[in-house]
């Protein structure tokens, strides 16, 4: 395993990685993790009973856009000094494009990219390892507009 014991893993995004987690910050148990991914990954260390143990924070935030993640970077990403980070962001990107609330809150393909790939560059130096989630709708028909406006912004993670 490439994960040495005591390493710092943080998870970052929206709702997909928040899953009620504990505020301010989500560590330490399970519930302070919340009820998702990051508490199944979580759950897949502790068998190995590793000293020190791996340190998981979950910083995910619902609602949040890569916008709102920009703004948080510094004090939630960074700050706690993650090893390994984690980036799951997408869906409110795509989503407010077709809620039809706020038009300004929507963001489009180009500032996703530009914004990601801004963040990760930044990210890179002070890591040892970085995991980029492609966002996902759970929509089977290809054809729909949502669907295919997800598998964009994926497109342009996997970039």
């Amino acid at each position: 395993m490439d994960i040495a014991p005591g390493t710092r893993l943080l998870f970052i995004g929206d709702s997909v990685t928040d899953c009620d987690r504990l505020r301010p910050v989500g560590e330490g148990t399970r519930a302070a993790l919340g009820k998702g991914y990051v508490a199944a990954v979580n759950a897949a260390f502790l068998p190995l009973q590793l000293e020190p143990p791996i340190r998981i924070i979950n910083m995910g935030v619902s609602g949040n856009t890569v916008r709102d993640l920009a703004l948080r970077w510094d004090t939630d990403a960074l700050a706690p000094g993650p090893d390994w980070l984690s980036v799951m962001i997408g869906i409110n990107d795509v989503w407010r494009q077709f809620d039809g609330r706020d038009p300004s809150a929507a963001v489009m393909p180009g500032e996703f990219a530009r914004t990601y790939e801004g963040l990760v560059t930044r990210s890179l130096p002070r890591l040892k390892r970085l995991v980029l989630m492609t966002p996902y709708y759970v929509q089977p028909s290809r054809t729909d507009p949502m669907r295919r406006r997800m598998d964009e912004y994926a497109a342009i993670v996997r970039d």
